[in-house]
């Protein structure tokens, strides 16, 4: 079991967890959070024939590192 964040547009989020569903991924989404132009949307997602862990070992995916975004000062 996976609990992914996606961050942007809550229709493009909400399609991409679509697709996901529809190619065979049990996709249970929690919550979005509106975030001023933007969103958070929450969800946790199974795939069925993924071996219970630990057994599964670790997961393994590539990763694109951007630059870092400025944080306000004094901003929590």
């Amino acid at each position: 079991m996976l609990q992914i964040r996606v961050e942007g547009d809550p229709a493009e989020a909400r399609a991409l967890l679509d697709r996901l569903a529809g190619g065979g991924i049990e996709v249970q989404v929690g919550t979005t959070k509106d975030r001023g132009g933007f969103a958070h949307v929450y969800a946790v997602l199974r795939m069925p024939d993924w071996p219970a862990a630990p057994a599964a070992g670790p997961v393994r995916v590539p990763v694109v590192v951007g630059r870092p975004i400025e944080r306000r000062r004094g901003r929590r």
